[in-house]
């Protein structure tokens, strides 16, 4: 009896989550390929002192480009290459194209049906994705419909994300006219 009752719970446990749900919702609208995807970041490894936290914003308009505001970048991804206008060194780099290790992690979520799920507090969630063994610790806020937090480690970095938040975009703005005087390496 005792372990029907084990059983019982731990396959609630993976069968039904809020964050469940709320990753079934957002990968319809990432499939959307018109979205916008928004959190704060940070990173430590053992020789970070105190962690610089970034904004990145990532605005998706098509299946295969997007702009991504990054601290004092810009990447913006064409079909067939990246262009990255660094506002600090007054510089334009075009290279080949290239995905974001962050960004390739935290979409993952939604492209793998292969995870698990199991809530072991109230609002705290362990992900785990099979094929890339890849945990996440998550934090849902159910009641605003976001990811209050989530971590999970990269190499030697601890990399934390906060508020993250996906929704459909309808329009998004870049002002070009700045970067007239900025050097341009093309590295293609």
């Amino acid at each position: 009896m005792k372990s029907i009752i084990l059983l019982s719970i731990f396959s609630f446990c993976f069968s039904y989550s809020n964050l469940n749900d709320w990753i079934k919702e957002k990968t319809k609208i990432i499939n959307s390929h018109e979205f916008i995807l928004t959190f704060d970041y940070y990173l430590e490894n053992e020789y970070s002192s105190e962690p610089i936290i970034t904004s990145f914003i990532y605005n998706s308009f098509s299946k295969d480009s997007a702009i991504i505001y990054d601290g004092n970048r810009i990447i913006i991804q064409h079909s067939n290459y990246t262009e990255i206008i660094d506002s600090s060194t007054k510089q334009i780099f075009l290279q080949n194209k290239e995905n974001n290790k962050i960004i390739d992690k935290v979409f993952s979520i939604f492209k793998n049906k292969n995870y698990k799920i199991i809530q072991y507090s109230n609002g705290k969630y362990l992900l785990s994705l099979n094929d890339y063994f890849l945990n996440m610790d998550i934090r849902y806020n159910k009641k605003n419909d976001f990811i209050s937090k989530m971590s999970f480690s990269e190499d030697l970095d601890s990399i934390h994300l906060r508020r993250i938040n996906i929704s459909i975009s309808d329009s998004f703005f870049v002002d070009s006219t700045n970067y007239d005087s900025y050097e341009i390496f093309d590295l293609r």
